[in-house]
Parts: structure tokens; C-alpha cells; sequence
């Protein structure tokens, strides 16, 4: 396997203690999306990846979402019994800044 320098990267912040979101910008097509996917499934028993480009209802479900129950209500139907425990789950929002942009951007 090829060895990427923001896997060590991804993995020391995930096993660090803070509950801040960590975003990862980056050209296309250069192993950020497998590295999460590398060293989220090996940490976490439970790994949960939303893909809001290639699903359609993606943002349609998390659209109206304001609390953080809510969340995780919706999180769960998607997810199903990979959501048992919030604290042993990894969930992984696969270009999240596309579906940001789209939103926000003025014609």
C-alpha cells in the first residue's frame, strides 16, 4: 500500500481529544477520501460515509436538521445499527464543500 503522508495526519487527530470537525480541502483524485476511509475503519468499529455528490438524497435529508438529536435521528436511518454508540462511530461527509458551495452561490 501506498503510504500518504496525511494518513498519520488523520489519525493523530482522530486520536486526540478534541471535538472540533477536521475538514480536509485538496486537489481531486489524491487519497484523501481513502485515507479517511483507511484509518476511520481500522480506529472505529463503526465507520459511516455520506456522499452527498453521488447521493442524491444526501442533502435532502440533512437539510433541515437544527438540533443536534435531530442529527443523529436522521444520521441513524441512514446508518442503521452502525450508529449504536455515538462515541465508537466515525461519520465520514464525503465532499461536503460541493454541496456548501451550491448552496450559497448567487446567480
Amino acid at each position: 500500500m501506498l503510504y500518504r503522508k496525511i494518513t498519520s495526519y488523520i489519525e493523530n487527530y482522530l486520536n486526540s481529544d478534541t471535538d472540533e470537525i477536521l475538514i480536509l480541502e485538496g486537489a481531486r483524485q489524491i487519497g484523501k477520501s481513502f485515507s479517511i476511509r483507511e484509518v476511520g475503519n481500522r480506529l472505529y468499529p463503526n465507520f459511516v460515509e455520506i456522499n452527498f455528490v453521488e447521493d442524491d438524497e444526501g442533502e435532502q435529508l440533512f437539510k433541515n436538521i437544527h438540533k443536534k438529536d435531530d442529527f443523529y435521528l436522521v444520521l441513524s436511518m441512514v446508518a442503521g445499527d452502525k450508529l449504536s454508540n455515538r462515541n465508537d462511530t466515525l461519520l465520514y461527509a464525503s465532499l461536503f464543500r460541493d454541496v456548501h458551495e451550491s448552496r450559497y452561490t448567487s446567480n
